[in-house]
């Protein structure tokens, strides 16, 4: 009999350290974009982010300027580089326009040599200009080791005042990203036969999350969502995401931890093509020659990049009515993540678990471990629960709801709606065919298009478990929003409680087993008869001692998705994703059925 499984899973801490990333010695694989943090300091408003140069490697914080020419740095009398290359004075890599400089009554390194290229170090926050040599030398880069970058050197203690002054505090130069062929941006797209072009976003805090500066191109975006938290060490299931990935940076050390190798059938799997060294290792999380992997939080709609790993993940098996024993995965592959990118996520969460449609989400290598059937199931709550592998599925009193699902097609969105994708991957989330919406048994007047999916992978209706509350393209919105004020227009209204924009007074509302007295709203799919429905429970928020409102969200205008079902929608509904017959079976909610999400049998005699 197969195996399968519930919520409560367990899985191992590994330890990420500093990991850093390089191109491997022959056949380096191009990188599609570079991606850097950039953060916000807080006493002079400065944004700075961080590198590595030299040698061994050093590494630096540098003020992002805009009109700054080129990327330079302090290398001081305690400085120095193997690896660097002083930019001789007439070669092709000297500007024209650089004067020729030597270094006299100082010891030769690093940004003091002879019949070197002039490489002017301007600090705007100082006003001033200091001289310096132009240098060939590694830059290390958090997804690359870049080789012969070209960046301007001086040494800060020749000069009577430092060129450092008035920088952030520690900050050891500045990178430049003018419209210059030295600048950041020009050589990287140069080096890597990239987009000459960069995207920067600058954080308003650092409490609130780091920026990036993009160069090259950028990951494709998605919306924040909603998560619901695992033990012991918690990860959050999220709907769409395609991989999962832990927080590995909290010390813990497994010695059954195994790095997954560069171009192995593994690396594979994950979809990509980069090799990343560690120069702080070896270790958990900090290895050479491994395979280098995109991972995003999806709540923060950020993205880096993480060591692709292997490691035990245990979890309970269950025959679908009751838990049975832990079953143990001795080689699940996920992603060493860092403490920052669990920003956003429930308080004590360590990572996330994608179920999304890729070859290494959780529902696919818990299928291809224990041969069974590609599907899923999860029911949502306050105790909610995720079966993966085939039915029943049985909730106290006994009742067993696999033989009484709804059937709907599962739509494949031919573009990636992901945090960080590649161009040409297709979405791994979940589409529905939404056709119509009808509320009270009227049909809402829409602009059909918007529920079709178009070719650049825009519009639809897709599900998602981080989304507290559907969201609706706005001419939808407006008109459901219009047609469920109609046909409750005898209810007083209260006013609206951010973020929905029509709340009732509740105590006009009468109580029912499926919630608040209201119409249902149905979402109809394929066929007329084929309606998801929504009760007063999953369609109304209490949002104050007497405010009722709509549970559904403006999107705006011209979102990525038209329509959104979140969260609160599909509480206490059992949904289960059959990834091999690509559908979606759904049953009403559990409440009208005298049960709900919290009602599986979590007890176990084994």
């Amino acid at each position: 009999m197969a195996t399968y499984s519930i919520l409560h899973f367990f899985l191992l801490s590994i330890a990420l350290f500093s990991v850093n990333y390089s191109l491997a010695a022959t056949n380096p694989p191009k990188p599609h974009f570079f991606s850097l943090h950039v953060k916000k300091d807080p006493a002079t408003n400065q944004y700075y982010t961080s590198v590595g140069i030299g040698t061994p490697r050093h590494n630096m914080d540098l003020v992002i300027d805009l009109a700054g020419q080129h990327l330079w740095y302090d290398c001081d009398t305690g400085y120095n580089s193997s690896s660097y290359i002083p930019v001789a004075c007439g070669s092709k890599q000297c500007p024209q326009s650089s004067p020729c400089i030597g270094c006299n009554n100082f010891p030769f390194k690093p940004g003091c040599t002879n019949d070197t290229c002039g490489l002017d170090v301007f600090n705007p926050f100082a006003d001033s200009i200091y001289s310096g040599d132009m240098g060939d030398d590694v830059l290390f880069l958090p997804q690359i080791k870049v080789p012969h970058y070209l960046s301007a050197c001086s040494d800060s203690d020749r000069f009577s005042e430092s060129f450092l002054v008035g920088l952030v505090k520690g900050a050891k130069g500045m990178l430049g990203l003018a419209r210059t062929q030295l600048a950041f941006q020009t050589q990287l797209s140069s080096l890597y036969k990239l987009p000459n072009k960069f995207s920067l976003c600058l954080p308003s805090s650092n409490e609130k999350g780091f920026g990036n500066l993009f160069v090259g191109g950028v990951p494709s975006q998605k919306p924040l969502h909603f998560t619901t938290p695992l033990v012991i060490n918690p990860v959050s299931t999220v709907l769409p995401s395609q991989k999962i990935w832990v927080d590995c940076e909290k010390g813990y050390v497994s010695s059954t931890y195994k790095p997954v190798r560069c171009g192995s059938a593994q690396c594979a799997l994950t979809g990509s093509g980069a090799r990343g060294d560690c120069y702080d290792g070896p270790k958990p999380g900090c290895n050479n020659n491994t395979c280098v992997n995109i991972y995003d939080n999806s709540i923060s709609s950020t993205a880096t990049t993480g060591e692709v790993t292997q490691d035990i993940f245990s979890i309970k098996s269950t025959d679908g009515s009751n838990p049975g024993k832990v079953i143990t995965v001795p080689q699940l592959i996920f992603t060493c993540g860092g403490t920052f990118m669990l920003e956003g996520l429930a308080h004590g969460v360590n990572g996330m678990a994608g179920l999304g449609r890729s070859k290494v989400s959780l529902p696919s290598q818990l299928a291809s471990a224990f041969s069974f059937h590609r599907k899923f199931a999860i029911c949502l709550g306050s105790n909610g629960v995720v079966f993966f592998g085939d039915s029943p599925y049985v909730f106290l009193p006994g009742l067993e709801f696999s033989k009484s699902l709804t059937y709907t097609p599962l739509i494949k969105n031919p573009v990636s709606t992901a945090s960080a994708s590649f161009s040409g991957d297709a979405s791994t989330e979940y589409f529905v065919g939404v056709k119509g919406i009808r509320i009270n048994e009227k049909a809402v007047k829409l602009n059909t298009k918007l529920l079709s999916i178009d070719k650049e992978g825009r519009g639809g209706t897709k599900i998602s478990t981080v989304n507290p509350y559907t969201v609706l393209e706005t001419s939808i919105y407006n008109a459901v929003v219009g047609a469920f004020g109609k046909a409750l227009a005898k209810v007083p209204r209260v006013a609206p409680v951010a973020p929905f924009g029509l709340c009732f007074n509740s105590t006009f509302l009468g109580n029912t087993r499926v919630g608040p007295g209201v119409p249902a709203i149905d979402f109809v799919l394929q066929k007329k008869d084929v309606v998801w429905r929504f009760f007063g429970y999953n369609s109304m928020v209490r949002a104050g001692s007497e405010a009722l409102c709509l549970g559904f969200v403006d999107g705006g205008v011209n979102p990525r998705t038209s329509v959104v079902i979140g969260g609160h929608q599909i509480e206490d509904t059992l949904l289960q994703f059959d990834l091999a017959k690509s559908r979606l079976g759904f049953s009403g909610l559990l409440l009208g059925l005298r049960t709900n999400s919290a009602n599986f049998n979590f007890t176990s005699s084994v």
